[in-house]
C-alpha cells in the first residue's frame, strides 16, 4: 500500500508520491543555512533578499531557509532582534512571519554572493530595511537571494555553514513546493 508520503533517497534522485501521484527530483541534494529568528521570517516575508555572511561560498542554486532554534543568549542579541522585528515592521510585510525555530521555512535561489564593501544603500539595490537587517560592515559577505518560496514549517535540526538537507526532510519541503507551484 502507497503512503501519502514515501521516499525514495539516492544522492540524486527523491521520489514524492502525493494523493497517489509520483512526483520525481533529479538533481544535487537540496542545500540549507541555519538563520536566527526573526531574520528567517525577513526573508520568507520578503523583506530581507541579502543573507550577510562573514565568508563567500562559490554555491549558487536553490538555497532552503532554516529558523535556527537558538533564542538570544545576551542583551547585545536581546537588542539585535529587537531592531531586525522593528525593521519588519516598518517594511508592512508582517504577515509572512512564522515565528517558527527549528524548522525550514522557505526555499530560495542563490543567484550571486556580493564582495565586501560593493552594496550601499546608494548604489546597487540595497534598501534602507536591507540594511537595517543586514550587517554590510567590513569584510562581510552579502549572500543575494530571489525567488523566494515561503512554505509551511518542516521541522529539521540545522547546522553551522551551508549544509545539506536531510534527504526526508527534502521530500516534505518538494511535496509544498510541487503543491505551492499546482496552485498558482
Amino acid at each position: 500500500m502507497e503512503a501519502e508520503h514515501e521516499v525514495k533517497d539516492t544522492e540524486a534522485e527523491i521520489s514524492v508520491f502525493k494523493n497517489g501521484t509520483l512526483m520525481r527530483w533529479e538533481g544535487p541534494p537540496m542545500k540549507a543555512i541555519t538563520i536566527w529568528q526573526p531574520w528567517a521570517d525577513a526573508i520568507r516575508c520578503g523583506a530581507k533578499m541579502f543573507e550577510t555572511r562573514s565568508y563567500a561560498t562559490r554555491y549558487r542554486g536553490e538555497l532552503a531557509i532554516h529558523a535556527s532554534k537558538h533564542e538570544p543568549s545576551c542583551v547585545m542579541e536581546h537588542v539585535a532582534v529587537s531592531e531586525a522585528a522593528q525593521a519588519i515592521e516598518s517594511s508592512g510585510l508582517r504577515s509572512g512571519l512564522t515565528h517558527a525555530r527549528g524548522a525550514i521555512i522557505a526555499v530560495a535561489d542563490l543567484v550571486r554572493v556580493w564582495e565586501p564593501d560593493a552594496l550601499s544603500i546608494n548604489q546597487g539595490p540595497l534598501s534602507q530595511t536591507e540594511h537595517d537587517l543586514g550587517d554590510f560592515s567590513a569584510g562581510r559577505w552579502a549572500w543575494e537571494l530571489k525567488c523566494i518560496r515561503p512554505i509551511s514549517p518542516v521541522p529539521c535540526k540545522g547546522a553551522q555553514g551551508l549544509w545539506t538537507v536531510p534527504a526526508d526532510v527534502e521530500q516534505l519541503v518538494r511535496v509544498q513546493l510541487t503543491e505551492r507551484t499546482r496552485t498558482r
